[in-house]
């Protein structure tokens, strides 16, 4: 027995795993809990063979508030975690990827050879990037004589159109009087996405 022990723990080591915490869970109030209990209860009794009609409308409207609550709980706590965040953009895609299932990759794990070295801290190798496209439009140039090839000339001539449009940078007090001549309804919803971002 020892020995079949011994090759069951060579073939299959045992490894340690350690659970992701969720990044979070406040919008799951005690209320949303027995109401999540409730509902269990209710998919229960609606597969039994002999439930009334009122009970089946009465299960239907009650899954339809259910759904309801919870999707204004999660929508109010993810306004509330972008709203507090200190990078905004970082908190929405944070939400995006746990919505959608994606899980980020860890960048601990990127390793990059520079200067016949490994270098695996991500600081350092963003700096190593950094600096090689820094110099890369620097050596193309001195290739080329510091002439941009005809090719890529072409792209950047402009052409006069009648059909251009362009476009000024704004400030905050031209959004801000666009949005007071906005109706009501449409001027809240405006003034709550420019306090977010």
């Amino acid at each position: 027995m020892n020995s079949v022990l011994h090759s069951f723990d060579i073939a299959f080591p045992l490894e340690l795993r350690h659970r992701k915490k969720p990044l979070r869970s406040e919008w799951i109030t005690q209320g949303i809990n027995m109401s999540s209990k409730k509902m269990r209860f209710l998919n229960m009794i609606k597969k039994q063979p002999n439930l009334t009609e009122d009970a089946k409308i009465h299960i239907a409207k009650y899954k339809i508030i259910y759904r309801r609550v919870l999707r204004e709980a999660k929508r109010r706590e993810n306004d509330k975690y972008i709203l507090h965040a200190n990078h905004k953009s970082k908190a929405v895609w944070q939400i995006i990827n746990k919505e959608t299932g994606r899980t980020s990759s860890n960048k601990q794990d990127i390793k990059i050879t520079g200067n016949s070295e490994e270098i695996t801290n991500p600081e350092n190798v963003a700096e190593l990037f950094n600096s090689y496209f820094i110099t890369i439009s620097e050596e193309l140039l001195k290739k080329n004589g510091n002439r941009i090839p005809n090719s890529v000339n072409h792209h950047l001539k402009i052409t006069e159109s009648t059909n251009t449009m362009f476009l000024f940078p704004v400030t905050e007090n031209e959004v801000e009087k666009v949005a007071k001549g906005l109706r009501i309804n449409y001027r809240q919803e405006l003034m709550k996405y420019l306090i977010i971002w």
